[in-house]
């Protein structure tokens, strides 16, 4: 678990590195990283700067624990794959933030 950036704004983004390592055949894979700050109830939104590799689908970002986020990719193929480190523009939305 990497520190990214704390959201104690109502609104924090960064840029973000994230290594998957090797995803099995049709099955997703979740990566964690430690945002102080950010709440169970919190949004959670990511893009990645970059195509991904072909075959990786973005699965979506959540807060899996208090100031932990988890950002899921999903192999399609029928093979196993090993996406490149990817660096993703995440964003946090603080629960009732006025923005």
């Amino acid at each position: 678990m990497s520190s990214f950036f704390a959201a104690a704004d109502a609104l924090s983004s960064a840029a973000v590195s994230f290594a998957f390592g090797t995803i099995a055949t049709a099955i997703t894979k979740e990566v964690t990283g430690a945002f102080v700050g950010v709440d169970a109830n919190d949004a959670v939104f990511f893009t990645p700067q970059a195509a991904l590799t072909a075959g990786i689908q973005n699965g979506g970002g959540r807060v899996s624990a208090t100031d932990v986020v988890a950002i899921t990719l999903g192999n399609l193929t029928a093979g196993t794959l090993t996406p490149n480190t990817l660096t993703m523009d995440v964003t946090i939305i603080k629960q009732g933030a006025e923005l």
